[in-house]
C-alpha cells in the first residue's frame, strides 16, 4: 500500500468519526428537547377539563319541588289525599263535604287554585249536558284502582279536570294553576288520592228545636249549632263551621218579589233560578214544592205554602243538580212541624 492510500483511508475513516460524533450529539439534543415539549404539552392540557363527548355529556334533570306533605281525609264523602303543607283545604261553607276547597290560601269562602266536589250525576256525560264545558286532551289514569278520565276543560271556566265515578257519585277533581309548580304538585295530589271508610254525617242523637218567631219546630243532631242572629226572620244549622240546613219565613210571596201567588214565582225562572222543575208534594200537612235552584252553590229547596198566604222557605246547599239529601238532612226536613 502506498503512502497516498494510507492517507486517504485516514482521513476517510476521520470523517466517518466527526459525522458519528456530531450526528449523536444532535439526537441527544433532539431528545432532551422532544421531551421537554411533551411533559409541557402534557402539564398544559393536564390544567383543563377533558371535553365530553355528546355522548358523555348528561342532560339536566327538571326540578321536582322537594315539599313537605300532609293528609287530609273526608270520612263524610269516603276519601283522602296529600297536599302541601303550604296549601290549606276547607270545605266550602255552603256546600260542605260535598265540595272541598284546596290550595295557598283556602278558605271556606275561597276556592283557591282547585277544589274536589262530589255530586251526583250519574256519569260524566251527564255532568258536561249541564255545563258548557268540552274536554280535551283526555287520557285514562287509574285512581286507587278506578278508571278515571284527565283532561283539560274548556269553557267559561277552563281548568284542569280528573273525572270518575264511585259507589254511585261523580267526582270532580279541578285546579286552576297559578304557580309554575301547582301542575306538578297537583300530580302528587290526585295520585295520593284514596278511598276510606265513611262516617255518619251528623251522628248523636236529636235534640227538638222550637222557634215561634219562625214558626217551626223540628229534630236536629246534638252536635250541630242552631244560629238566629245571622239571618233575618230564619235561622241555620250548622256543623262546625259548615251550613247544613237554613230556614226562612216570609209573610206573604210578594216579599220575594213582585208576585201575588207561587205560581208567578215559578214563572219567573230568572229571579227563581231554578235549575229543576218544582215538584208539588207536601211537608209537615202544608202544601209544598221541592226543587234545585242555584244561588251561590246549587240548593236543594222546598218552599211551603200555607193557608195564611205565608212562605216558608228550606233549603240545603249542596254542588249538585240531581241532589240528594243525606240521611240526617232529610231527618231534619222530615220532622219539621210548622208552628201557627
Amino acid at each position: 500500500m502506498t503512502q497516498e492510500n494510507k492517507s486517504q483511508i485516514i482521513i476517510t475513516v476521520t470523517v466517518f468519526a466527526l459525522v458519528f460524533f456530531v450526528g449523536s450529539i444532535w439526537y441527544d439534543v433532539y431528545l432532551q428537547n422532544a421531551n421537554k415539549k411533551g411533559s409541557i404539552s402534557q402539564s398544559n392540557t393536564s390544567s383543563f377539563p377533558a371535553v365530553k363527548t355528546p355522548s358523555q355529556v348528561v342532560p339536566a334533570q327538571p326540578k321536582t319541588p322537594v315539599v313537605t306533605m300532609k293528609t287530609y281525609v273526608n270520612d263524610e264523602q269516603g276519601y283522602s289525599f296529600s297536599y302541601p303543607s303550604s296549601w290549606s283545604v276547607a270545605p266550602n261553607k255552603y256546600a260542605g263535604s260535598s265540595d272541598i276547597f284546596f290550595g295557598p290560601n283556602a278558605t271556606e269562602d275561597l276556592a283557591s287554585i282547585g277544589d274536589i266536589n262530589v255530586s251526583g250525576y250519574t256519569s260524566i256525560d251527564a255532568f258536561l249536558n249541564d255545563t258548557d264545558l268540552q274536554l280535551k286532551d283526555k287520557k285514562d289514569i287509574t285512581i286507587d284502582g278506578v278508571v278515571a278520565t284527565r283532561a283539560r276543560a274548556v269553557g267559561v271556566s277552563t281548568h284542569e279536570a280528573v273525572f270518575f265515578m264511585h259507589d254511585g257519585s261523580l267526582y270532580h277533581i279541578s285546579l286552576n294553576p297559578s304557580g309554575s309548580d301547582d301542575m306538578t304538585l297537583f300530580d302528587q295530589l290526585v295520585s295520593s288520592f284514596r278511598f276510606v271508610d265513611k262516617k255518619a254525617l251528623v251522628p248523636g242523637a236529636d235534640k227538638t228545636y222550637t222557634n215561634k218567631d219562625v214558626g217551626i219546630e223540628f229534630t236536629y243532631p246534638d252536635n250541630a249549632t242552631i244560629d238566629t242572629t245571622s239571618i233575618q226572620n230564619g235561622l241555620w244549622v250548622t256543623l262546625g263551621t259548615v251550613l247544613k240546613m237554613q230556614v226562612n219565613k216570609y209573610n206573604s210571596i210578594a216579599d220575594l218579589g213582585k208576585y201575588t201567588n207561587v205560581s208567578e214565582y215559578f214563572k219567573d225562572r230568572e229571579s227563581a233560578k231554578l235549575m229543576s222543575d218544582p215538584v208539588k208534594t207536601s211537608l209537615g200537612g202544608q202544601i209544598a214544592y221541592k226543587y234545585v235552584d242555584h244561588g251561590i252553590t246549587n240548593v236543594y229547596t222546598v218552599l211551603v205554602s200555607h193557608a195564611d198566604g205565608s212562605v216558608h222557605i228550606i233549603s240545603f246547599p249542596m254542588r249538585e243538580t240531581r241532589a240528594e239529601l243525606s240521611p240526617a238532612e232529610l231527618s231534619m226536613l222530615l220532622s219539621i212541624v210548622f208552628l201557627e
